[in-house]
């Protein structure tokens, strides 16, 4: 007859949600904790946590400097509203 094993919940990897680190074993409950939220226990809990960007619900703040990395000087998105950022960033005319 077969001998069941107990589940032990430690040592484990866990996954960091920039993929580029390598993820690492935990040997205890305070030291997975140490680590913080960017790791997780799965890299797919990462995925869950994302959420899609949609422009509507983003900050002026957050348009605005969506607006400068795409090429607009600072000068000019000071100057825009939210509408005219988000207008401008779907590309619409």
């Amino acid at each position: 007859m077969s001998e069941v094993k107990e589940f032990k919940e430690f040592p484990k990897w866990i996954y960091h949600k920039d993929t580029k680190i390598n993820p690492r074993i935990v040997k205890t409950k305070e030291e997975q904790d140490m680590w913080g939220e960017d790791w997780k226990e799965s890299p797919a809990d990462h995925i869950k946590e994302e959420k899609e960007f949609v422009l509507e619900e983003a900050t002026i703040e957050e348009l605005g400097k969506l607006a400068i990395e795409q090429g607009l000087t600072k000068r000019k998105v000071k100057d825009l509203t939210k509408d005219q950022l988000i207008v401008l960033l779907k590309g619409e005319s």
